[in-house]
């Protein structure tokens, strides 16, 4: 049926620019059946089949036909083929992704052949093909493509390429025992004398809880500069020599604090501190 033809079409449908299109309203809400969306904005109801060529998807879900330009902002994209423009918000649960850019939003099912992955989560789903350059890898699987930026965080990675230069800190980290997981945190140890003065610099007393240091060298800079020094527990309670009578604490940091590593210990420029029984 015409949007003309149509009894109470709700006013963002009549201002649409459309070519050829098909729809009907059941109970009020917009089913769009065919026919060419190319401008304005689609606010709600479910998109059948056709071409989405312009103009924004604000809501409502996606079933069906060709999605070719514009922006999906809001709603569910549950099946079709998205082929260009942006995905910018709500969540893609099914379909095939071949073209375009994802930008922002949840990816939780279906199949990413094409295109660029630039900003959102990807949740569940087979990524295939195109590039994964923004965003946080959570779950799925990754088949095909190249990862070359982001967070991989979980999920497979089953094939394709890795094109991330290596993280030179963070791979020296990880050998020492310090990784980060899900929630961007990792944790390490020091010792200080009794009261939390300093093993180094006796002038120091460590405090509880949250401090962080900030007149000390940039990231990069090595490990033997100013900084706050820790390292997995064993090292810590063993490199400037055993002292059964020195206080073991846990940090906890993110991994904008970690500034440099070189195997042995990190330099960190803060963190949250909390005294422990030591366990050796």
């Amino acid at each position: 049926m015409k949007i003309s033809e149509l009894k109470d079409a709700p006013q963002w449908l009549v201002n649409a620019i459309t070519e050829e299109a098909d729809v009907e309203l059941l109970g009020g809400v917009v089913i769009w059946n065919g026919g060419q969306f190319i401008g304005g904005q689609f606010r709600g109801g479910e998109f059948c089949g056709g071409q989405f060529i312009g103009g924004e998807f604000c809501g409502g879900d996606f079933w069906g036909g060709e999605f070719r330009g514009g922006q999906f902002i809001g709603g569910q994209f549950l099946g079709g083929e998205f082929c260009g423009g942006q995905f910018r918000g709500g969540q893609f649960i099914g379909g095939q992704f071949l073209g375009g850019e994802f930008c922002g939003g949840q990816f939780r099912g279906g199949d990413f052949w094409g295109g660029e992955f630039r900003g959102g989560q990807f949740l569940g789903g087979d990524f295939r093909g195109g590039e994964f350059r923004g965003g946080d890898f959570r779950g799925g699987e990754f088949r095909g493509g190249e990862f070359r930026g982001g967070q991989f965080i979980g999920g497979q990675f089953i094939g394709g390429e890795w094109k991330v230069p290596e993280d030179r800190i963070r791979y020296m980290a990880a050998m020492l025992g310090i990784v980060f997981g899900a929630d961007g945190k990792a944790t390490a140890y020091r010792t200080t004398l009794a009261g939390g003065r300093g093993r180094y610099t006796s002038t120091f007393v460590q405090p509880v809880g949250e401090y962080s240091e900030s007149d000390i060298p940039p990231a990069g800079s090595g490990t033997c500069v100013k900084g706050i020094h820790v390292s997995s527990a064993a090292t810590a309670y063993t490199y400037l020599g055993i002292d059964r009578s020195c206080e073991m604490w846990r940090v906890t940091f993110t991994r904008e604090q970690l500034l440099d590593c070189d195997g042995q210990k990190a330099r960190i420029s803060g963190g949250f501190f909390e005294k422990i029984e030591r366990p050796f």
